[in-house]
């Protein structure tokens, strides 16, 4: 075998291109196919299955309304192992509950796995198998007898393990869209770690039609009880899917939710009316201004004013224009484009509205990413507390002291 083609080793260049390669799930499976097709022996050994003679399918179509499965291991008698591939994405809907339920109709029942690239278990149901990682199921035929699974094994192994070691660095020696993904699921299981916050939520996702990776972290509006369907709400969003260590951008505002009582238009209401109590506390000014005052001069430093925009706002608090807008916002299908804030319409009817702050990412990594995230959250959370004013619930809802849905994700 040619030495410089070893295995694990790679030019910079064909590294590079073999981690665009790898950097869509169906490739990732097809990898996985490819090498069991070579030799399969590796596969079942990382695995634990415990048979002779195996098959591995690609988009396997499963019974009745359960959807294409990433790969599927049989053996003569039928289906023994379903493997579901996770690098950048969640689940899509509701797919592992059905994945097992059609793992479980099998006779006998096969086994599921996730495969993800650092052994996440990303929401999977109770039983499935969450190890090897991508990259140690992969590194399984390194040592294959088939020199060309050992070679593209090893070589794709080292681009699984450089990606994961990249999303604990600093992003400006990240590269390749997969590590945004990791720093944000990274960055959202870090902020529900903290005991400081108890109420946060948090999701890590990807901006819509497959885009760069975000991560949301939610706290319920302050009050005695806290708001039925209002949240602070901040998301760090990267601004180029390909390029990690490029500037992230930080929004700041409230989301507004909908129930069976409070509609699309209320929550539009709801939200605005929120959002001018504490519209500066939501600039980029105020919130360097809090890391500097929290000791966090190296995160504070990072930030930037957003091109275009007014301090982070669309443009300057005006009152007229401010009240022109609260006046039409309750007409159904009014015009969703807030005059100060910039806005996201969801999926399920909410409405989110925020200032936008670029952040230089450059020289950080994603332990300080979350403690930015937190801290400004914390920032705008102490202005409620302290001196802003709460207008009164949306007329109609019923005060719980818990929210009447959880927050959108989209």
């Amino acid at each position: 075998m040619d030495k410089e083609l070893a295995p694990g080793k790679l030019p910079a260049a064909a590294d590079e291109a073999l981690g665009r390669l790898l950097s869509r799930e169906d490739r990732i499976s097809d990898l996985i196919a490819f090498l069991a097709a070579l030799d399969p022996e590796p596969l079942l050994g990382v695995l634990g299955l415990p048979i002779q003679r195996a098959r591995v399918r690609r988009e396997v179509r499963l019974d009745g309304q359960a959807g294409n499965a990433d790969l599927v291991v049989s053996d003569e008698a039928g289906p023994v192992a379903l493997l579901e591939v996770k690098a950048s994405a969640a689940q899509h809907g509701n797919q592992f509950e059905r994945y097992d339920a059609w793992a479980k109709a099998q006779t006998p029942p096969a086994r599921c796995y996730l495969v993800a690239l650092d052994g996440e278990s990303l929401g999977a149901p109770d039983g499935w198998v969450t190890e090897p990682s991508l990259a140690r199921l992969v590194r399984s035929w390194q040592d294959s007898s088939n020199p060309h699974a050992a070679w593209l094994a090893s070589a794709a192994a080292g681009i699984f393990e450089g990606w994961t070691t990249q999303a604990d660095g600093k992003l400006g020696s990240a590269a390749g869209s997969i590590v945004g993904d990791l720093v944000a699921r990274r960055m959202a299981s870090a902020l529900l770690g903290v005991s400081s916050n108890p109420g946060i939520l948090t999701r890590a996702t990807r901006q819509s039609g497959g885009g760069a990776a975000m991560v949301l972290a939610w706290l319920p509006w302050p009050g005695q009880p806290p708001h039925p369907t209002a949240w602070l709400c901040a998301d760090f969003r990267s601004t180029a899917r390909d390029r990690p260590a490029a500037p992230w951008m930080l929004r700041l505002g409230v989301e507004a939710g909908t129930s069976d009582k409070v509609p699309a238009a209320q929550a539009r209401v709801t939200a605005h009316d929120l959002a001018v109590t504490i519209l500066d506390m939501l600039t980029y000014s105020a919130a360097q201004q809090a890391l500097r005052q929290a000791g966090e001069e190296d995160l504070a430093a990072c930030l930037r004013p957003r091109r275009g925009t007014h301090d982070g706002l669309r443009r300057t608090p005006d009152a007229y224009g401010l009240g022109e807008w609260r006046a039409n916002a309750a007409r159904p299908g009014a015009a969703a484009r807030h005059p100060v804030l910039f806005q996201d319409n969801l999926d399920d009817g909410g409405y989110r509205i925020a200032s936008l702050i670029d952040v230089d990412v450059a020289n950080l990594d994603r332990h300080q990413l979350a403690r930015l995230m937190l801290a400004a959250l914390g920032h705008v959370q102490a202005k409620v507390l302290h001196g802003a004013g709460e207008p009164p619930a949306p007329a109609g809802t019923k005060v719980d002291s818990a929210p009447a849905r959880t927050p959108a994700a989209s």
